[in-house]
């Protein structure tokens, strides 16, 4: 790996399959023992990739990832935020609007991925 590795967090979807839960806030802040799950994976990439740089693509109800991250700072990480207004061209759309901020290698994890004694560590030394 040369230079910095970036992260890259999709979570702009419309959320539909999780209603009600959904109806007042993304899918990806619905909390997993008390931590909602975006923060978990904040955390995965900073901890287990060393990334300090992270994307995150927003869509339904952003202002409510962006209230809660800000500048991500009081998580030890650098957080931009694109939101994408073409909810219905996807999850290639939402990767692409993230190139705007990266400039090297990166690591995309879907934000309602959820990990446990997660191995993303290896990214660092691909074998």
């Amino acid at each position: 790996m040369n230079g910095t590795m970036y992260g890259l967090i999709p979570a702009a979807g419309l959320d539909t399959r999780v209603r009600p839960y959904s109806e007042s806030m993304p899918k990806s802040m619905l909390p997993i023992n008390g931590v909602p799950n975006l923060q978990r994976i904040v955390e995965l990439m900073r901890d287990q990739v060393g990334i300090e740089e992270i994307v995150i693509i927003t869509g339904y109800r952003a202002e409510v990832i962006e209230e809660y991250f800000e500048d991500g700072h009081s998580f030890g990480v650098t957080i931009r935020y694109v939101r994408n207004t073409a909810l219905h061209k996807g999850l290639a759309w939402s990767v692409l609007l993230g190139q705007q901020w990266i400039r090297g290698e990166f690591v995309v994890i879907l934000s309602d991925e959820c990990y446990v004694n997660s191995n993303h560590h290896e990214l660092l030394d691909p074998a």
